[in-house]
């Protein structure tokens, strides 16, 4: 199930670490992935959440994915610790770093930190390090790196080697991706139209799904 975002940095891992609670408290089997940006690891709520996620054996992933700028600022320039995934052993929790460049370093990885998961029932921590080619937002005119940069990551965009892996070992065709590639394009556009077609919600729904009535 996705519990959606929130556009207020960090936001998202306090719900995260709620989802994780009441699975714990109902006695549920699923875990909880909660995403968020290296801009998060300087917030209050990030040492809250993974404070209470240890300290309740909490099953929840955190996943920090790192693209070394919090809109325009470095993580060198932010943090004493760049390495931020050795933040997680000060609150006991295990972390790891891993390729967010590399498809299959990254199921790899997640493979592992969601076994672990079930396995203890305790939360985990993992660093992707990866990397946004365009600015933050449309304002941004990303002036706060080289072109030069931003053109070597591209080098390891992580579609396009995922793309010559499966070429390299003949495990598709590029057929077979092309085929894909129009594939998803259209389930896109279909969910696009259904969004745009939908009626707005029923004022009730802002009652629904809380935590007490």
């Amino acid at each position: 199930h996705f519990y959606g975002g929130s556009g207020i940095v960090g936001a998202g891992l306090g719900i995260g670490l709620g989802l994780g609670f009441a699975a714990k408290y109902r006695g549920e089997s699923r875990i909880c992935l909660n995403f968020f940006g290296d801009g998060a690891v300087n917030t209050g709520l990030f040492h809250e959440s993974l404070n209470m996620a240890s300290l309740w054996d909490l099953p929840v992933l955190f996943i920090c994915e790192n693209n070394l700028y919090a809109m325009g600022t470095s993580v060198e320039r932010s943090s004493a610790e760049p390495e931020l995934y050795k933040r997680a052993c000060a609150y006991r929790i295990e972390s790891e770093r891993c390729d967010g460049m590399n498809f299959l370093a990254v199921r790899e990885c997640a493979e592992r930190a969601i076994a672990r998961v079930r396995e203890t029932g305790r939360p985990y921590f993992v660093e992707a390090i990866t990397y946004r080619y365009r600015g933050h937002g449309a304002a941004d005119p990303g002036l706060y790196r080289t072109r030069e940069e931003v053109e070597q990551w591209r080098q390891r965009d992580p579609i396009a080697q995922l793309e010559k892996h499966l070429l390299t070992h003949q495990i598709a065709t590029q057929d077979d991706l092309t085929r894909i590639a129009d594939e998803v394009e259209d389930e896109v556009a279909e969910i696009l139209q259904f969004a745009e077609e939908s009626p707005p919600p029923p004022p009730e729904e802002l009652t629904a799904g809380v935590f007490a009535d």
